[in-house]
């Protein structure tokens, strides 16, 4: 904010600047706004200089806003954050009209009063607490109350999601809504909050990409799969190192969720991929036997470079000839090593979940390279078949009960497409809730004008 105090010279007027960044405000007198601006009878840009294609902003922007006049002062400004490390931290910044009275801080984590002892001045006081045991991925709640200086009683209460709880989408590719097809140098547009487009590479400038038709059992009206059973090709992200360790160390863990038709059964040992991490941590399927049950054509699940980490076959889920819907997450269990992180990794296939144990090394880092579908990120081992609606996320989704059960949605128009494993159930009231007959996961539901619907996922065994 920028405060008039004298407007004697019209051209330099004078005033105080306040900045407040994460709730801490810095403050700066006898300022001087100049007519400078005027002179140049530009407007105003969000995210870019106003008259230059330069001095672009390379990160995310919510919210902008300009405003003529200053707000009057109101309460106390309060912000609470916390991840696993550092515990929980809280903020409160004085202000003009409300200074905080510094003993009266009573500062609760999950309706139990903690001591966390407030330090700093100048208006500007922080505190931090550790739980003992350290912070669990999942929802909390702060209370900070205090008394300003006329003895005012204030209450501020922040819902906390601990970062191992977080999931968030790196790609989220789904066509024909990713692609608007007819370009030479076609791009591929991610769907989700990831902004992580891909280029296209292998196939012809003609026809960059070729979809089919053919889509999983259920899945949204009008959607397709990429089709590279004909003519192989792949999808490289633009964004490099993505999926790096201390992003994955931050959200707790990684999903992979792809559907694909077709497996290959002879013609060599090359691995074709599906999806890839800078050739470390991969889905992938192969023609031969790679855990030696004689069973021949199998999808390779590999962390850190291990390509036998997980393999799958028949035996664990696997349609060689019809739809298979893939979710792989890797859930970070100890994190004391980052260049080798412990966790359980856990495959769905068809609803058949296999789990073990592994450690996830800082190898893939090292390479600075993307992630692709279809191929090995820096080109060859392509998977040819069908692939259709491929996601990655950091973190895990959430797992309702025992067993396995997970749900995620995207709006597709008017449309709420549901991905899940275990069983959909649905409910008016949040109450009574029963199976949603002949579903199956992608789920599309058309959206009422009117009215309510609640969803959710139970473990296919409960």
């Amino acid at each position: 904010t920028f405060t008039l105090t004298n407007a004697a010279d019209i051209n330099a007027l004078a005033g105080t600047v306040k900045l407040n960044l994460n709730g801490r405000v810095s403050t700066f007198t006898n300022k001087v706004l100049t007519n400078y601006g005027d002179t140049l009878d530009r407007f105003t840009g969000i995210g870019k200089h106003p008259a230059n294609a330069s001095e672009y902003y390379g990160g995310l922007l919510f919210n902008p806003s300009l405003s003529f006049g200053v707000k009057p002062g109101e309460d106390p400004i309060v912000s609470a954050t916390a991840t696993r490390a550092a515990g929980l931290i809280v903020s409160i910044t004085d202000s003009p009209d409300a200074a905080v009275d510094a003993e009266s801080v009573v500062i609760k984590l999950d309706g139990e009063a903690v001591d966390a002892d407030l330090t700093g001045g100048g208006g500007f006081l922080s505190a931090a607490h550790q739980p003992n045991p350290p912070f669990t991925s999942g929802r909390h709640k702060v209370e900070i109350s205090f008394k300003d200086a006329d003895g005012d009683p204030h209450l501020h209460v922040r819902p906390l999601v601990i970062a191992g709880d977080t999931f968030t989408k790196l790609l989220d590719y789904s066509f024909p809504e990713s692609y608007a097809g007819g370009e030479a140098a076609a791009t591929v547009y991610d769907l989700g909050e990831g902004f992580n487009n891909a280029t296209i590479n292998g196939l012809t400038a003609e026809t960059p990409v070729t979809l089919s038709d053919d889509a999983p059992p259920g899945s949204a009206a009008g959607t397709k799969s990429l089709d590279y059973v004909a003519t192989p090709g792949s999808l490289v992200t633009t964004r490099l190192k993505p999926l790096t360790r201390s992003r994955v160390i931050e959200t707790g863990g990684y999903t992979y969720d792809v559907w694909f038709k077709g497996v290959p059964t002879a013609g060599g040992t090359a691995l074709q991929k599906l999806i890839d991490y800078a050739g470390t941590e991969y889905i992938a399927l192969k023609s031969t036997d790679a855990d030696g049950d004689g069973n021949s054509g199998e999808v390779i699940i590999s962390v850190s470079n291990n390509a036998n980490f997980i393999v799958l076959d028949t035996d664990d889920g696997l349609d060689k000839t019809g739809w298979n819907h893939l979710v792989f997450r890797f859930k970070v269990t100890d994190e004391s090593n980052p260049a080798s992180i412990a966790g359980e990794a856990t495959a769905v296939l068809n609803g058949v979940t296999t789990t073990r144990g592994g450690n996830l090394s800082d190898y893939g880092d090292t390479f600075n390279r993307p992630l692709s579908i279809g191929s090995h990120p820096a080109g060859g081992e392509n998977y040819r078949g069908l692939v259709y609606h491929p996601v990655v996320s950091l973190g895990v989704p959430p797992v309702t009960g025992g067993g396995d059960a997970a749900l995620s949605y995207t709006l597709n128009g008017s449309s709420l497409v549901l991905t899940y494993t275990g069983v959909l159930q649905s409910s008016a009231d949040l109450n009574a809730w029963a199976d949603v007959p002949g579903a199956a996961s992608p789920h599309t539901v058309v959206i009422p004008a009117s009215g309510k619907m609640f969803y959710r996922a139970r473990p296919a065994a409960e």
